[in-house]
């Protein structure tokens, strides 16, 4: 701990020496980091690496092509995903009285936008005169259509225990002792857009382990994903061949892809539904492949979809020649023979529809579909999961609404399925003042309700199972004070993962924002999560719950000296609680740093971390090359130290280098099973190259 301490000092002295020059340099706006700790808070969830590209995609976008507020349409502004419907119907009203912006500064005229808020926005829109619609043409889509490829190389530079060499004796009686391909992470993308309207585009992936133009993989790449996406052409609101997203309503009924759920911004309580949207990830699990269209007649948005694709599965049993399927696999890896004996061995089925009747302040919405399997696949089913779905066929149906009356907003969906399990979600969000937005939103997810697409505000993995009630609030307490939180109360009817009993649980979380200026921000934030979880003893014969209790308390600063430097400092101490047992602790303290200019940028970043186990690991977001996402979690003792070097050699060549090392004080080989490194660091090079043409 003292070694700690001294870093924090280091820091804190470092930081000093670019405060005491701030006022001699022009001003940049500042990086809240919202949306890395809104990825924070979705890689803990899910406890894995994640690809945010579908996320985060309009957003890079709007960056290259900042969105014009005086031609935004209610669709184009929900892909901001910070926006709420409230300031976009202010907004869209706003135009409609006085006419067309002047400035982006004109927004502080209108209610729900303040000062930082305008900040945070600045880097998506723009204002400009309103543009003759370009006609679309093949001439037009050669001149003004904009292609970028992306080649992507990444590796674990130490020898992992998969990629060693292994006795031809233990081969034989275990095939899956090794992997079979190449410790290379590879990575392809292609895309081509003109303007918001015409897309298409390949993604192509292999996984560090998986074979390349041999053996099972003769066509080279693991993955491929292909797509053609055409958008508001006449009456057509969409068009998607290929692989694509689904989300309407608010995700009970159907939602394919990624979304952030509890955050300390109060409006993220409510989802936005973005119908169909190409898939331009390598996630090899959460997408449809098929066709979608979307056609609108007049106030009435008429919505189909068809999916057809493989799936991987565990082979449970193949004793008597005949393959008994396991659970669905959803990682994608195809290594070993026996990840590669499950690829592919079911076939799922989607279809159905959408039915969207709209108008300036009300929109409501019935979704249905029906999900076939050729095969039925057999989880591994035990008492807490005994209600799960576990067949080759299931129909869901749902109602959505969403209600926008001035400065409040109601809105919710209420969903069925076959087996005649309901769930419900309603929500409101509302300016009670200019100042203070507050919100709610209730859930009731019956333990018998089964959906397989179904990703709507919850604590639990999946939407079944849960009672709840999360309030929020986001106050301006200042011109440079803002203050936001929420609480949410849950419950679980009955049994869950190591929780053989009905439990409860809550969830607090308060966040203080100071911004003196548009170069300079802290951040103060507390969370308090209490669940109930088995008793770790094995003394009883019945089991009861032992109550845990995990705070963190976090401070963060970001801060601009220079017009062409930046820092990031962070510091978190999280506390860990279970009934009768001694407090488990964790800390670490980060620090980012990074200079840009007109050709090149260089961003590091060093970080301690003395944590006593898994269940107090940190998260913290990093820099990494485009449309490559780093949420490490910090456990145990040690360091973690990275670099990434941005440049441009030509006018439409992009380079991307990173390398990262995490080093460990108390144990001497890193990872498990065929990921085991014999040594107590891991460390990673990345490299990217993006051409335009």
């Amino acid at each position: 701990m003292n070694r700690l301490r001294h870093i924090i000092n280091g820091l804190i002295s470092f930081s000093g020496i670019f405060y005491s020059l701030s006022g001699l340099y022009a001003q940049e706006p500042v990086i809240t980091g919202n949306l890395d700790q809104d990825m924070e808070n979705l890689a803990e969830i899910r406890n894995e690496a994640i690809d945010f590209t579908d996320i985060t995609e309009h957003l890079i976008y709007f960056q290259k092509h900042p969105l014009n507020l005086n031609s935004a349409e209610t669709e184009d502004l929900k892909n901001i995903y910070f926006l709420n419907d409230i300031q976009i119907n202010n907004l869209l009203t706003y135009r409609q009285v006085y006419g067309n912006f002047l400035s982006v500064n004109e927004l502080l005229a209108i209610e729900g936008f303040t000062e930082n808020f305008i900040l945070r926005l600045t880097p998506y829109v723009t204002v400009m005169p309103v543009a003759e619609r370009k006609k679309i043409s093949f001439k037009e889509m050669i001149r003004h259509g904009r292609n970028e490829c992306y080649f992507r190389y990444q590796r674990i530079l130490e020898k992992q225990k998969g990629y060693s060499s292994v006795s031809d004796s233990l081969l034989h009686s275990n095939s899956n002792a090794c992997y079979l391909g190449s410790p290379d992470k590879l990575y392809f993308r292609y895309g081509f857009e003109f303007y918001d309207d015409i897309r298409w585009g390949i993604t192509a992936e292999k996984d560090a382990g998986e074979e390349f133009f041999r053996g099972s993989r003769k066509n080279g790449f693991d993955f491929y994903s292909a797509h053609l996406f055409l958008k508001n052409i006449n009456n057509l609101k969409a068009l998607a061949i290929g692989d694509y997203h689904l989300q309407f309503g608010q995700g009970l009924t159907m939602c394919s892809n990624l979304a952030f759920g509890k955050s300390a911004e109060a409006t993220n309580v409510k989802k936005m539904p973005r119908g169909i949207t190409p898939n331009r990830s390598a996630n090899e699990f959460l997408f449809f492949r098929g066709i979608a269209t979307t056609y609108q007649i007049g106030h009435f948005e008429l919505s189909g979809f068809y999916s057809i694709r493989k799936l991987d599965a565990a082979i449970q049993d193949t004793s008597d020649a005949t393959t008994v399927l396991g659970s669905i696999r959803e990682t994608g890896y195809h290594r070993t023979p026996g990840e590669l004996d499950g690829e592919k061995k079911l076939q799922q089925t989607v279809a159905g529809g959408h039915l969207t009747f709209k108008n300036n302040t009300l929109r409501l919405g019935f979704t249905a579909f029906k999900m076939m399997m050729d095969k039925k696949p057999n989880a591994n089913i035990q008492l807490y999961n005994t209600f799960d779905f576990d067949g080759k066929s299931n129909f869901n149906m749902g109602l959505d609404y969403d209600y926008v009356y001035k400065d409040w907003n109601v809105f919710g969906e209420i969903s069925r399925s076959e087996n005649g399990g309901l769930a419900q979600i309603h929500g409101l969000t509302a300016y009670l003042d200019e100042r203070l937005l507050l919100s709610a939103i209730y859930r009731n997810y019956q333990k018998e309700y089964q959906n397989e697409f179904s990703n709507a505000l919850g604590e639990n993995g999946t939407n079944a199972n849960e009672k709840g009630l999360c309030l929020g609030f986001d106050a301006k307490l200042h011109r440079y004070w803002n203050l936001s939180g929420y609480c949410d109360f849950f419950t679980f009817p009955w049994l869950k993962y190591r929780v053989d009993a009905p439990s409860k649980g809550s969830d607090y979380l308060v966040r203080l924002n100071y911004i003196p200026s548009d170069r300079l921000a802290f951040i103060f934030q507390y969370r308090l999560k209490n669940k109930q979880i088995n008793h770790s003893g094995d003394n009883f014969k019945i089991n009861f719950l032992d109550e845990t209790q995990k705070q963190s308390f976090r401070f963060q600063m970001n801060y601009i000296p220079f017009l062409s430097v930046s820092l990031k400092s962070r510091v978190e101490y999280v506390k860990n609680s279970v009934t009768d047992a001694e407090a488990k602790n964790g800390f670490l303290v980060f620090q980012d740093i990074s200079y840009k200019n007109k050709k090149w940028s260089l961003t590091s970043g060093y970080g301690l971390f003395d944590t006593d186990g898994y269940d107090e690991r940190i998260y913290v977001y990093e820099s990494d090359v485009l449309y490559a996402f780093s949420v490490p979690s910090f456990e145990d003792k040690g360091s973690r130290f990275y670099v990434l070097m941005t440049f441009c050699p030509a006018k439409n060549l992009d380079l991307w280098i990173k390398y990262s090392q995490t080093v460990y004080s108390n144990k001497q080989v890193v990872g498990s099973g065929l990921e085991a490194i014999n040594a107590n660091h891991k460390q990673e090079v990345k490299i990217q190259m993006r051409i335009k043409f």
